[in-house]
């Protein structure tokens, strides 16, 4: 068994510098080829995948617009979809 990787990404403006990313927004954030890339390359590595979101706003259906990107974004990238789905 391989031992645990943890790594977060932090993108926002409350992102402490060197990772802020000023003005990105988290649709273009999920779906920049780096970003592709890097999952394309990443999921294959790993044992167990899992992802949290967390925010501060304060809007209640913060949490179904999120999963309605991510959802967007499996369904626009099905080579993606199912390296996430093969990983859970």
């Amino acid at each position: 068994m391989r031992p645990a990787a943890r790594h977060a990404h932090v993108v926002g403006r409350g992102a402490p510098a060197p990772h802020r990313v000023g003005g990105i927004r988290y649709w273009e954030y999920l779906t920049h080829p780096a970003h592709a890339h890097t999952d394309r390359i990443g999921m294959p590595l790993v044992e167990k995948y899992d992802s949290h979101d967390i925010t501060d706003d304060d809007d209640p259906e913060m949490g179904a617009k999120i999963a309605d990107l991510h959802r967007r974004r499996y369904e626009s990238d099905p080579e993606l979809a199912a390296l996430v789905s093969k990983e859970q």
